[in-house]
């Protein structure tokens, strides 16, 4: 069965998962259902924080296309089995130890956070012990993107996210898609309710109010030209308008209708 994937601000994406202690038929079902949702919402890798479940349980499948070389080396308990026998790999009550500390950059990207994909620094290659579903202990040993996938989903397990490691200038960059893939909240501004109150003086036409992402709110009309979504509502500065520019879409200037002979600057 599919599971909702959590978004970044609930709360249990910050939570340390506790340890898996009973191995039976309903956490086979459980991994079950994460391996389904983690295909089909095109991932390689699931933590149980991301389908609302605060356990120390991720799984993982990293699959090259058929003929491709694998991108990594691995060993599981001292040997090296077909890559297609281990995979997909359910980890239970995972420790992580990096065997080699050199550093190496590659871009990530979160089921958690859609849209958001950001440069992270992580150790090349680790040991993983866990237990698999059945509770039987193995050892594993890679290096690459394998190791890499392993290191993201064990900092889901103990809460603790990408985006806590990623580039800070990555981050500010992805700060617009970060808020946009945040769980729903209700506000409210008061700024907003006044500027869809009031109506511009000297106007004939019927406005509405349109509210851009991290932009000041501002008014146009309806039976005007489409508002360009790369341009941002600047204040007027013009009394008696001090507060909104409005738009006029054919020659790009934010107009004040209030006072449109004095009332004009360019809006870029």
């Amino acid at each position: 069965m599919r599971l909702r994937v959590t978004h970044y601000g609930e709360p249990i994406l910050r939570e340390v998962g506790e340890a898996v202690c009973t191995f039976d038929a309903e956490l086979k079902q459980l991994a079950a259902d994460m391996l389904e949702t983690m295909h089909a919402e095109q991932g390689i890798g699931l933590a149980a924080q991301q389908i609302n479940r605060a356990l120390q349980l991720c799984v993982i499948e990293i699959r090259p296309p058929e003929g491709a070389e694998v991108p990594f080396a691995y060993t599981l308990d001292g040997t090296q089995p077909p890559l297609g026998l281990i995979m997909p790999l359910v980890l239970a009550n995972p420790e992580v130890i990096l065997t080699d500390p050199t550093e190496s950059v590659y871009e990530e990207g979160c089921l958690s956070f859609p849209g958001v994909l950001g440069k992270v620094t992580r150790g090349s290659a680790v040991r993983c012990t866990y237990q698999d579903v059945d509770g039987n202990p193995h050892v594993l040993e890679c290096d690459g993107l394998l190791a890499r996938c392993i290191l993201h989903e064990v900092d889901h397990l103990n809460g603790q996210l990408f985006i806590d490691a990623m580039d800070k200038r990555a981050l500010k960059k992805n700060e617009a898609r970060k808020k946009n893939c945040a769980a729903p909240a209700v506000t409210s501004s008061r700024r907003t309710r006044r500027a869809a109150s009031s109506s511009p003086v000297g106007g004939s036409h019927t406005p509405t109010t349109l509210q851009l992402q991290g932009a000041r709110p501002f008014r146009a009309c309806l039976n005007r030209a489409p508002v360009a979504r790369h341009r941002r509502p600047r204040p007027c500065g013009s009394a008696p308008c001090r507060q909104y520019a409005y738009w006029s879409p054919a020659d790009g200037l934010g107009k004040c209708t209030r006072n449109p002979p004095t009332c004009v600057r360019t809006v870029r």
